[in-house]
């Protein structure tokens, strides 16, 4: 059984296991006892859903915490020299915060100060 063949039945397995389908595996081949394509169609359509909102959700999540990039990160992020992260602070281009001795920015701030040219 190839890699990419036993990664697809493992995860059909998972997904009918999971909705009470009855699965042999034989010879390669996948025999569904007592069950009929719509019902197989409607457990993976059912439990991909869920597995998706709850994926969405952790990015959601994950999106709505606050990003904080060094000087370094944000002259990397714009591909220009640290020396000109230090003029766009002095012009207030970008608004820097400090803890500590340590400069960082919002990478919502840093990504607001990008101008569009063509409105």
């Amino acid at each position: 059984m190839d890699y990419g063949f036993k990664s697809l039945v493992s995860s059909i397995y998972l997904l009918l296991k999971i909705s009470k389908i009855k699965i042999r595996f034989i010879m390669k081949k996948l025999q569904f006892i007592d069950t009929t394509p719509d019902e197989i169609i409607n457990a993976i359509n059912q439990n991909s859903n869920k597995n998706f909102l709850e994926v969405a959700k952790l990015f959601e999540k994950i999106r709505q915490q606050e990003t904080y990039l060094s000087r370094q990160d944000v002259a990397t992020l714009l591909k220009v020299n640290i020396s000109t992260i230090h003029n766009y602070c002095k012009k207030g281009i970008l608004k820097p915060l400090q803890i500590g001795g340590k400069v960082l920015f919002k990478r919502q701030d840093v990504d607001d100060s990008i101008e569009r040219i063509n409105p």
